[in-house]
């Protein structure tokens, strides 16, 4: 199900039905949801899409990683469909296998199924500068990296695969609060 449509459209009953199906979304929430969409969607260009631009402006995520890694998934554009099955997985109170699945993909930056020691450090040197405008010396952010791979990466292979990871996750679910956002105009 592909919910382009046009700057002002308005969504019908079946497709809100097709939406709360799929999603952790309520009936309510679903044309809160597209009103949001619907002002990021027109924030440059009038077209019923999302582009990164609007989204990273939308959210302050200008040069994030994060950001950019989204959209890498999703050829530069968001529709309604995947803009809601996106916050579905951000959102704090959505499925935590979502959001595990989301977390570990933005993290494994190649897309090979497991994520190294220079993946980690690329992801922590943009977290700590888009979150914290903080910086480490190369020597703590080792000590980081190398401590991370002694707790996650269990059978010592230099790679965390999406099991370790998940398995992680479940003991320490504030490991994808990085990623996780609330969207109080949803109450």
């Amino acid at each position: 199900m592909s919910l382009t449509k046009k700057y002002g459209e308005t969504l019908s009953n079946n497709e809100i039905e097709q939406l709360v199906k799929v999603t952790g979304f309520n009936e309510e929430q679903i044309p809160k949801l597209y009103t949001f969409y619907k002002k990021i969607a027109g924030s440059r260009i009038k077209d019923g899409i999302i582009d990164n631009v609007e989204f990273e402006q939308a959210l302050g995520l200008k040069g994030s990683i994060f950001a950019e890694r989204l959209f890498n998934d999703n050829n530069g554009e968001l529709d309604f469909n995947e803009f809601c099955m996106g916050l579905n997985s951000f959102a704090s109170n959505g499925s935590f296998v979502d959001r595990l699945k989301l977390t570990f993909s933005v993290y494994d930056i190649n897309g090979d199924g497991g994520i190294d020691k220079s993946e980690l450090k690329l992801l922590l040197t943009s977290c700590l500068k888009d979150n914290f405008r903080l910086t480490l010396t190369e020597e703590d952010l080792q000590k980081i990296i190398d401590k991370t791979f002694e707790q996650i990466d269990t059978d010592n292979n230099g790679r965390i695969d999406y099991n370790e990871y998940a398995t992680y996750a479940r003991k320490n679910p504030r490991i994808m609060d990085n990623l996780s956002i609330t969207l109080p105009f949803l109450n």
